[in-house]
């Protein structure tokens, strides 16, 4: 096999880890048109097109209210869209069971609650519950096998009969996307995966993202405030303002002066650092 390629855990799917097939052609995972979603009267989102391609890391920016989890939430079809189609590999969310759905995309939110008592090793097992019917609720070899996977990858098997509440901000949030994880899916959203979070937790997350899509295969689509992390962790950027989409591409092409002013609505200085951009907010 080639070193650029890999088999995403639990499926028969071989994947480029730059986002293309093997014969070098990128694959669109989600296809937007004409999508719009607004809260009571208020619009949230309202995009003509976007395409959001297969394998790769892409990131969502840009200020506050612009609709960047709105749009994650459209996409993971917790939210419907009151106008317009979301497809994903052709075929429109709308269309796809819930249950089928979860075993294709899986999601970390930004807030998260469970009760305080539950163990860690329980909390990931739910992510089993996309392949369990009435007749099948507990936990067969292959449940096993992927909920050890998840909490090996996200480093904390060493918790797992310890109660969520005992563990600091960092280490629940990797017990949440090990949950995401054991729902064996070949795409997984994170909205703002860092929030709260201090700089050591915040670089451990943003390294397991890079992780699960560089070792793994897995579509990586995730919001984030810090304009620095999302040029160095992503291979496209979603750029977002009052809902619309500004400009969708590679970091390098989006992080501009120009286009950091009309997103922002500040002047930001954009440094060379090591032959990479750089935005000095200070």
């Amino acid at each position: 096999m080639d070193k650029d390629t890999r088999y995403i855990h639990g499926t028969n799917h071989e994947v480029s880890l730059r986002g293309k097939s093997i014969r070098g052609k990128s694959i669109n995972l989600y296809e937007l048109k004409n999508v719009k979603f607004a809260y009571e009267k208020e619009l949230t989102v309202d995009i003509d097109s976007l395409q959001v391609t297969k394998g790769k890391i892409t990131t969502i920016i840009g200020p506050n209210g612009s609709g960047k989890s709105t749009l994650l939430n459209l996409l993971s079809k917790n939210l419907k869209p009151n106008e317009g189609e979301i497809s994903l590999e052709g075929m429109d969310i709308s269309k796809i069971s819930r249950k089928e759905f979860a075993r294709r995309v899986s999601m970390v939110h930004q807030n998260n609650t469970a009760p305080s008592d539950i163990t860690v090793e329980k909390l990931v097992q739910y992510g089993r519950t996309p392949y369990k019917s009435l007749y099948s609720l507990g936990m067969n070899q292959e449940d096993r096998e992927k909920v050890e996977w998840a909490m090996e990858v996200t480093d904390v098997t060493c918790h797992r009969d310890k109660p969520i509440s005992n563990l600091s901000g960092g280490e629940r949030q990797r017990v949440w996307i090990a949950m995401a994880l054991a729902q064996a899916t070949d795409t997984i959203f994170l909205d703002e995966p860092t929030t709260f979070l201090d700089i050591k937790f915040q670089l451990e997350i943003l390294g397991l993202a890079r992780s699960l899509n560089c070792e793994y295969g897995m579509t990586v689509v995730m919001v984030l405030h810090d304009i620095n992390q999302a040029l160095h962790y992503s291979h496209e950027l979603v750029a977002l303002k009052d809902g619309k989409l500004l400009e969708k591409g590679e970091p390098s092409c989006i992080v501009r002066p120009e286009i950091m002013r009309e997103l922002y609505d500040v002047d930001l200085e954009i440094a060379d650092v090591c032959g990479n951009p750089f935005v000095l907010t200070v």
